[in-house]
């Protein structure tokens, strides 16, 4: 079995497959440390943004510049970047993912594998201390508040001081704003990325919800070594990692929140029906995220196995003990994929009943406590959108200095970049558009989710569908 500052794992089959928790001993045996110095290392993901420079002390951390596979254009991309950023940081390594390795479906989390992978090497060749560094993940278009790397240095020191080893069994998060386009997003992507971020805010912001990583994340080097790094052929290499780390450590491990926002693009092409066109092949994406249900599931009766099941009174306190920390996360993703598949048709539905009872003076059911408790259920959640929509334009207030201006080129898009200046006028624009473009919203969001299900019953390997960015500069 791999240890944590030991050879690691070179195997690529699938985790479901062959069982995580064939590694479960070693995570209970990471090194003890209470480091008063560590290191920070960047995955920066390569599509077609730039990459965004983050001031870092020069002897306390190191980027990875990951790219899908070698090509000249690649080649050269990779050297000027060395280049411009040679002195920024203490290392800079440079990876390209050879295509068609065995075992591994090409996406995300196959590209961070082999990235994980030569650092691990690289960690070796230097003498680098594993207990001493932290993995952040991040695509090319995340743009790190400039004190995240700060206050991470500060929660994994003050992990360390709270309790033996906790910041080996912590993941970091920071809220994920997708508001960088904001101003060029349709109607209806402007919707999903006002949802998405304030769902990600209020998990982060409330200590008893349950929490996932997500996009752009931070874990300790030590706890990538231990569960022999990601999994080659999923493709919520968020989620799985988060899974896949959980049922290691016995629920062990936590998801922290690094209270700095994180920006990044909404898919973007050249038109509207280009962006709306990627904006459909993420959320499809996305919706893939299903599957983990199928690996939880499947790997929740082997833990319990690994840890004695019934063979010992201490071993059945550790399986009731795991059971149930494991229940919050399943909750979680079975609530999020089951309200966006049903979402769409429960509501109409359940407003074609009221309708019908009211027209047709069925008094007998609309006297009852259970018609009241609907048509007041009704109306606050018709409230929450309201006040959803609201709170996204006292977000974007918060961080529009990040966010890429809106162009104004023509009379048409100097008159529409008008609507973002006074706040109320920005919120009346929000509250109308939102409201015409939730039906919509909602339904492809359900009609997603339900492609994604009748695929996952199949397999667990997908095709990894790159949504259309911006095209910007470098700076």
């Amino acid at each position: 079995m791999p240890k944590p500052t030991g050879t690691r794992s070179t195997r690529r089959t699938s985790s479901l497959s062959r069982g995580p928790v064939d590694r479960l001993g070693p995570m209970c045996a990471i090194s003890s440390s209470c480091p008063t110095t560590r290191r920070t290392w960047q995955f920066w993901l390569r599509r077609s943004s730039p990459l965004h420079s983050v001031l870092l002390r020069r002897n306390r951390s190191g980027s990875c510049l990951r790219w899908r596979h070698v090509s000249r254009t690649r080649t050269k991309k990779a050297d000027s970047l060395e280049q411009r950023f040679t002195g920024r940081f203490k290392y800079i390594l440079k990876t390209f993912h050879p295509p068609g390795l065995p075992g591994e479906t090409p996406g995300k989390s196959s590209n961070v594998r082999w990235a994980g992978e030569r650092l691990f090497e690289f960690v070796d060749e230097n003498s680098v201390k594993s207990e001493h560094c932290i993995v952040t993940v991040a695509d090319a278009d995340s743009e790190f508040h400039r004190s995240y790397f700060t206050a991470l240095s500060y929660h994994f020191l003050k992990a360390s001081r709270e309790q033996e080893n906790k910041q080996h069994f912590t993941i970091w998060q920071a809220p994920i704003i997708h508001f960088k386009n904001y101003h060029t997003q349709p109607a209806v992507e402007r919707l999903a990325s006002t949802i998405t971020s304030q769902h990600e805010l209020a998990n982060l912001a409330d200590p008893d919800a349950t929490a996932f990583p997500y996009s752009s994340y931070s874990l300790s080097l030590s706890l990538c070594r231990a569960v022999d790094g990601w999994d080659p052929d999923w493709i919520s290499e968020d989620w799985h990692m988060y899974l896949k780390c959980f049922l290691l450590t016995e629920g062990r491990v936590e998801i922290q929140p690094v209270h700095l926002p994180i920006l990044n693009y909404a898919p973007e092409g050249d038109n509207i029906f280009e962006t709306l066109g990627a904006r459909w092949t993420q959320a499809k994406r996305h919706c893939l995220g299903v599957s983990e249900i199928v690996y939880w599931l499947c790997n929740i009766p082997i833990v319990w196995s690994r840890l004695g099941g019934c063979s010992s009174c201490a071993s059945f306190v550790r399986c009731v003990r795991f059971t149930v920390r494991a229940w919050p996360p399943l909750a979680k993703m079975i609530w999020i994929h089951f309200v966006s598949a049903t979402v769409a048709f429960l509501g109409p539905v359940n407003s074609s009943i009221v309708g019908l009872l009211w027209l047709n003076g069925d008094y007998k059911h609309i006297d009852s406590w259970i018609f009241l408790l609907n048509i007041c259920l009704q109306v606050f959640y018709g409230c929450s959108f309201l006040i959803i929509q609201v709170l996204s334009v006292l977000l974007y207030e918060r961080v529009k200095s990040s966010i890429k201006p809106a162009p104004k080129n023509t009379a048409l898009e100097r008159m529409s970049a008008a609507r973002w200046s006074p706040v109320w006028l920005h919120a009346v624009t929000t509250v109308t558009q939102n409201a015409v473009s939730a039906p919509g919203f909602f339904f492809c969001g359900a009609f997603a989710e339900w492609i994604a299900t009748c695929k996952t019953a199949v397999t667990h390997k997908f095709d990894y569908e790159v949504a259309l960015k911006p095209k910007v500069d470098a700076p």
